[in-house]
């Protein structure tokens, strides 16, 4: 009888109903992120106006995202040519809104002077709030990186190792050269506007950053199908972007205007007086 394990493993591999394409490793494909994201970033550099970069990032990240649900007796072919249409297109579209309105407050209060991101202009990124494009535009661009996502992964899972190592090295350092040419050009700006302001608040974003990443960290090991490292891989990413959530929405709400008991007598009276 096959453990859970090499159960999962299976369903993971590309294009999984193809049987002409050799079994390999499921561990052998690119990262969820930023890999995944290395492949589209150079069309949006290349195009700024005919791709949503927010939906090609969130489109190349979506089928890994079924992962986390691996061994709870759930199966999501998300690496199926189909599954672009009704799996990574409206996860793609859900985590580009999720993203883009958390982006004022995550990048107000991420650490701006750290060597290995001074020049990225971290806090440009709270200018993804607004999208220029129109509805269609972000439907295709989700798709866009949905279809480069399997591609990336057929091309390193017929590759081999040798493939794999070169993918690897060259998707990461194409990941930081691109956002590295975002950042100085100040691009994102550029496309999408100048961003609001947003009062930061570090102590409340981070303590809640730190204690639901760390709380889910700490689950991912005990979850089915932990010793696959695809599987936890992508369960750890899926922690630390909950925590990210999590941690902007707290410190949206410690930034929120209070009204002081006075205000709110005014308030009653002007309204009684109607």
């Amino acid at each position: 009888m096959k453990s859970l394990e090499t159960k999962i493993c299976n369903r993971l591999t590309t294009f999984s109903r193809f049987p002409h394409i050799r079994p390999v490793a499921c561990e052998n494909v690119p990262l969820t992120v930023p890999s995944h994201q290395a492949v589209v970033l150079p069309l949006k550099l290349w195009r700024p106006r005919w791709f949503d970069g927010v939906a090609l990032c969130t489109g190349a990240a979506a089928p890994d995202i079924s992962y986390g649900f691996d061994g709870f007796g759930v199966t999501i072919r998300s690496h199926e040519p189909l599954a672009v249409f009704w799996w990574a297109l409206p996860v793609a579209l859900a985590g580009a809104w999720l993203l883009r309105l958390a982006a004022p407050t995550v990048a107000a209060n991420l650490p701006a002077d750290l060597p290995l991101v001074r020049g990225l202009h971290v806090r440009d990124y709270a200018a993804v709030r607004r999208s220029p494009h129109p509805w269609w535009i972000t439907v295709t661009s989700a798709l866009v990186g949905a279809v480069s996502h399997l591609l990336a992964d057929l091309v390193e899972l017929v590759g081999g190792k040798y493939v794999e190592a070169t993918m690897a090295v060259a998707l990461l350092a194409g990941a930081y050269l691109a956002a590295r040419r975002i950042g100085r050009g100040r691009l994102l700006i550029r496309w999408n506007g100048t961003p609001t302001l947003i009062r930061r608040s570090p102590k409340a974003y981070w303590i809640t950053a730190v204690l639901v990443t760390g709380a889910l960290l700490l689950a991912v090991p005990l979850l089915p199908g932990a010793r696959i490292s695809a599987v936890w891989g992508v369960r750890v990413i899926e922690a630390g972007a909950l925590g990210q959530l999590a941690a902007a929405a707290a410190a949206a709400l410690a930034t929120r205007p209070r009204r002081r008991r006075g205000d709110l007598a005014v308030v009653a009276e002007q309204i009684g007086t109607r």
